[in-house]
């Protein structure tokens, strides 16, 4: 639950930058970030990314994000502005999380990761995906 915690836990950036050292500390290499129950906004993806990247450099960071279908291709999009070259993704979207109190909150569909990676790299006049 890198983005927020809905069960009144604490939760914040600087917490998710204290579990990353310690997992830099016993050499960890590749971590996704979760937006388990799908509640965070792509600001907060944003932010927390910016904050973890700057702060572990040496380990791969990766999204694992859960959304509602409107907000999805936002948060991609801020992981990636954010420096995010990971993503997880489900075909077709399938499976989800059952602690999420909204039944469209599910996986981001790997088709829609890549349109809005495409899209953002367009834009950029980069097809450079990676």
């Amino acid at each position: 639950m890198a983005f927020g915690n809905p069960y009144d836990e604490p939760w914040g950036p600087e917490l998710v930058e204290e579990t990353l050292e310690w997992l830099k500390d016993i050499r960890i290499k590749t971590v996704s970030l979760a937006d388990t129950a799908g509640d965070a906004t792509p600001e907060i993806v944003g932010d927390v990314f910016k904050r973890a990247s700057h702060a572990v450099a040496g380990i791969e960071l990766g999204a694992h994000l859960h959304s509602r279908p409107e907000l999805a291709e936002a948060k991609v999009l801020a992981a990636y502005q954010a420096g995010c070259r990971r993503f997880d993704g489900a075909l077709t979207g399938l499976g989800g999380c059952p602690f999420a109190g909204d039944d469209l909150v599910g996986n981001i569909r790997t088709e829609d990761i890549l349109a809005a990676i495409k899209k953002q790299a367009a834009t950029q006049g980069s097809m450079n995906l990676i």
